[in-house]
């Protein structure tokens, strides 16, 4: 397909289900590639079965990205279809190279959690970005690791961040583009598995509810007044949040979490075809470990979910973004409500956490726990073992 390429085109080339090229009509040879992923590259065929990426669509102007093509085009004719390398590091396989044109493709295809994990390559490893492949040594990313944890980074953190890396050389050994991975030998960091998780005790449990309460009725008394301004000048109104049973979606994402458990990209993902409100449970269907399990709902959660939304769409988000779009962050109204509950150190995560404690210490056995949390390994959940003291008890009472 060829088409006038412009700004106003370039913002109506949809995501398919996979990727696409669409062709200039006005200067042959160069192109756009739409990726299933959403990311546009402006490309260049300068000659037969041979192309080239120029940039990315929104970094690259247009008119750079196609002044960039003719003039490769001119460099292939005179060297007789081919380009010539002279620059030390262009036509290389470096890290970056790697990234744009082979392994973000293949991950998009292939990961679920495909954007995270470029988005650690590319953000974690820019030092090492215009480096070749088959040059990157061991200790120069021991060095970065050691200025990782100099700069306040958990040995977690840092072990995911190595994990990454250590995927892609592998990939890149798959493919024969190189032989040997500089980091295939090297350890991860000793971590504290057995740490206790923070979760919230019944009194802070109790503070976070009157906060989210609270914050309700402030939004509610802040739209009561925009609404009265609006009608003052003959502006239309927004919705009555006095007629809704809940203001907006965070009080009904925190019950949410503290009732099932879910991690926050579960809770995100999650639709309305996933929950079953009449037979009482919900599905996580996009896990961590790519294995769904059913969660029962809890009474209060049951309730919250059919206020929630009336009649929902089984295509729809239960917690959509704008625009009806996947949520991708609460973090900055979550941390308001920690912090006017006088809650310290504290993250969302942690509502996770809260769900399994409160469970162990109810007597429930760690392995249905397990279940519910969507373990693969009991090790994760024997975190929470301490927390079982009647267990522990009956336990020394046998000897």
């Amino acid at each position: 397909m060829a088409i006038k390429l412009s700004n106003t085109t370039l913002k109506t080339l949809e995501t398919r289900g996979k990727t696409y090229e669409v062709y200039d009509s006005k200067t042959t040879g160069f192109f756009i590639r739409v990726y299933a992923s959403g990311k546009k590259a402006y490309m260049v065929e300068y000659a037969r079965k041979r192309k080239e990426t120029l940039g990315r669509v929104g970094i690259m102007t247009l008119e750079a990205a196609r002044n960039a093509a003719i003039n490769l085009i001119q460099i292939a004719k005179a060297n007789g279809g081919t380009i010539p390398k002279s620059q030390p590091n262009e036509g290389q396989t470096t890290l970056k190279r790697f990234i744009d044109e082979h392994y973000e493709v293949w991950m998009t295809q292939h990961r679920k959690n495909h954007a995270k994990d470029l988005s650690t390559l590319k953000s974690a490893f820019v030092d090492l970005m215009d480096i070749e492949l088959c040059k990157i040594t061991h200790k120069q990313v021991d060095d970065l690791r050691t200025g990782w944890l100099r700069s306040g980074n958990k040995p977690a953190t840092v072990n995911r961040k190595t994990t990454a890396l250590k995927g892609l050389f592998a990939r890149a050994i798959q493919w024969s583009l190189i032989t040997l991975s500089p980091i295939a030998k090297m350890g991860d960091l000793t971590v504290d598995e057995n740490k206790n998780p923070r979760y919230l005790s019944a009194d802070e449990e109790s503070r976070l509810y009157a906060q989210l309460d609270a914050r309700e009725s402030r939004l509610r008394t802040e739209r009561a007044s925009a609404n009265a301004w609006r009608m003052q000048r003959a502006i239309p109104i927004l919705a009555d949040l006095d007629q809704a049973p809940f203001a907006d979606h965070l009080k009904p994402m925190v019950i949410t979490l503290l009732k099932t458990g879910m991690r926050r990209g579960e809770l995100f993902n999650l639709k309305w075809k996933d929950v079953y409100l009449t037979d009482g449970y919900l599905s996580a269907t996009d896990t961590k470990n790519g294995k769904s399990r059913h969660i029962p709902l809890h009474p209060a959660l049951q309730n919250t979910l059919k206020a929630w939304n009336d009649g929902p769409v089984p295509e729809n988000y239960v917690f959509p973004g704008r625009d009806g779009s996947r949520m991708t962050d609460v973090k900055s109204a979550f941390n308001k409500v920690i912090q006017d509950s006088k809650i310290v150190d504290f993250r969302l995560h942690d509502l996770r956490h809260t769900f399994a404690s409160n469970l162990v210490m109810r007597g429930v056995p760690l392995n249905t726990v397990r279940q519910l949390l969507g373990h693969k390994d009991i090790k994760m959940t024997l975190r929470y073992a301490h927390l079982s003291k009647d267990n522990l008890a009956s336990a020394i009472g046998l000897l």
